[in-house]
């Protein structure tokens, strides 16, 4: 499913008129996926937000201070019209292309020891983005600005037995499968078909960036990385569901633990837990990169020449970087009292 014309021994010439052309087009077309994306998330959760009050008996609540409260409702809204952006997209894309399902789900390249060592490394790739992610709090206080908006930085969990069902639901099948099939199945495998190593980027870039804060933008990006690898390795979306359930599981836990006992002890347990499983990951990378387990795919004149610099000559992928750099910087706020 991950390929490119690339073959070892060849030449390495500039890409001619019609082959360029060609590429452009493709290039094109999958920046457009992406920003169908991004367009039908913001659609249909505008939409689902102002429908359900008008249909049903539900209301939004607020706290004293005008924030929301997140109650189970809100948060199916909130999940479930991205991932089903993302579910449509992949759908159309698979129209387009006619690859069959069989391809996207195949299991005959994927070994076990690929995907524990996939979860080692995702587990130093997340806790690196943590201590990223620290530092850029700490940076844009220093400017009394927080990375996240203001709303939801103070929004209320109202955290009940559904909102927990909900939670895990999304976070453990839902956003996975879906946000795979989009990113890995669609922007990957598109990408790819040039050049690999720019389409892991690629793909990974995204799929931070369309989070909208530069936040969950880092750790998506850094871990994207590994997501991406995963399958390009595999051939296979199947390794990167995993890896997204197996992250996401970090939070459900966390959620748990909060519910059951307190917000200090879950805080605690958390920390315990980013300790542990980064050490583990981070010597984990480090011995397979010595030992040259990971290996990157080959980057050289050929994929040059056919990738960024092509790429970056479609308005689509302009349009598309501007959507995302908009959201992100759009999401910053001052920091509050509350905050």
């Amino acid at each position: 499913m991950y390929s490119y014309p690339y073959a070892a021994g060849a030449a390495f010439p500039m890409p001619s008129t019609l082959e360029e052309s060609n590429i452009r087009k493709h290039y094109r077309n999958t920046f457009l996926l992406a920003i169908l994306h991004s367009f039908l998330a913001l659609i249909l959760s505008q939409t689902f937000f102002y429908l359900i009050p008008e249909i049903t008996s539900y209301s939004y609540r607020y706290d004293e201070n005008d924030y929301p409260i997140l109650d189970w409702q809100y948060l199916m809204i909130a999940t479930f019209t991205p991932a089903a952006a993302c579910l449509i997209v992949f759908l159309v894309d698979k129209c387009i292309s006619k690859v069959k399902f069989s391809e996207y789900f195949s299991a005959k390249n994927i070994r076990g020891k690929d995907i524990g060592g996939m979860i080692l490394v995702l587990c130093g790739a997340f806790s690196l983005a943590m201590i990223i992610q620290l530092v850029v709090i700490n940076v844009m206080g220093l400017a009394g600005l927080s990375p996240v908006s203001e709303i939801m930085t103070n929004a209320t969990e109202d955290v009940t037995p559904a909102y927990l069902a909900v939670d895990i639901f999304t976070s453990l099948i839902v956003a996975p499968v879906c946000e795979e099939l989009m990113f890995r199945g669609v922007i990957l495998r598109r990408m790819s078909q040039v050049s690999m190593r720019f389409g892991i980027i690629f793909s990974s870039v995204c799929f931070g960036l369309m989070h909208g804060n530069i936040l969950q933008g880092i750790s998506g990006f850094i871990v994207g990385l590994v997501l991406a690898y995963a399958d390009i390795k595999c051939g296979s979306v199947i390794p990167s569901i995993i890896g997204h359930m197996f992250l996401n599981s970090w939070s459900c836990i966390n959620a748990l633990v909060s519910y059951f006992t307190d917000e200090d002890t879950a805080d605690m347990v958390w920390l315990a837990v980013i300790a542990v499983l980064g050490l583990v990951g981070l010597i984990s990378i480090l011995v397979l990169v010595r030992s040259r387990k990971i290996r990157l795919p080959e980057y050289n004149e050929y994929h040059k020449k056919r990738s960024f610099r092509l790429a970056a000559k479609c308005v689509s992928f302009w349009i598309l970087m501007i959507i995302y750099a908009f959201d992100v910087i759009s999401a910053f706020s001052e920091v509050s009292e509350k905050t």
